[in-house]
């Protein structure tokens, strides 16, 4: 093998370029992939916290001082395991909540204290205990005025372990391709 011949710098110069391409394509693939996922989950999120400021709003509830009524949150919010419901009031403080202890919880009192003036919906990743959810929270304004927050988390543990197990197959992909294309 002559490394100074025209075919052998050809060669390399291609085997390069597939194997860019490749990864370039492969990385967007798993970029767009993640993202779509997880935009899923942000309108679920969001279908599921306009169906609770509804409940709040229609006064089917009085969550807003203080009177947790289990039951309803548990009737919206049962099919899906895991997930966190927080309501705020005006100033801040937790008026109900699905998870026991949440107004102790340092990650959804620093995610509350962060989010106090949000206008519009914002989607954030937390652990929360040993979960990782996928948060939104969601101000409730009444004639452009801030009335409290709503919480709503999902676990989306499943969709980060897929996208591991995705990452792992397309970089032995990449790696099955370029080894034959360079011999």
């Amino acid at each position: 093998m002559n490394i100074k011949s025209i075919r052998f710098r050809l060669t390399m110069w291609y085997s390069l370029a597939f194997f860019i391409g490749t990864a370039v394509m492969f990385f967007v693939f798993y970029l767009v992939t993640k993202q779509t996922l997880l935009l899923q989950t942000d309108q679920e999120l969001t279908v599921h916290a306009n169906a609770l400021v509804k409940i709040i709003e229609n006064g089917q509830t009085n969550m807003m001082t203080g009177i947790f009524n289990q039951g309803v949150l548990s009737q919206q919010f049962s099919e899906m395991p895991g997930m966190l419901v927080a309501v705020t009031d005006a100033s801040g403080k937790i008026t109900a909540s699905s998870q026991v202890g949440a107004e102790k919880d340092p990650v959804i009192l620093d995610l509350l204290q962060k989010s106090s003036m949000v206008v519009e919906p914002i989607f954030v990743d937390r652990a929360i205990g040993s979960r990782i959810l996928r948060i939104g929270v969601f101000p409730m304004l009444n004639n452009g005025r801030a009335m409290g927050l709503v919480l709503m988390g999902d676990p989306v543990e499943a969709i980060y372990h897929s996208m591991n197990r995705l990452l792992v197959s397309l970089v032995l992909v990449i790696l099955l391709f370029f080894i034959p294309a360079l011999i």
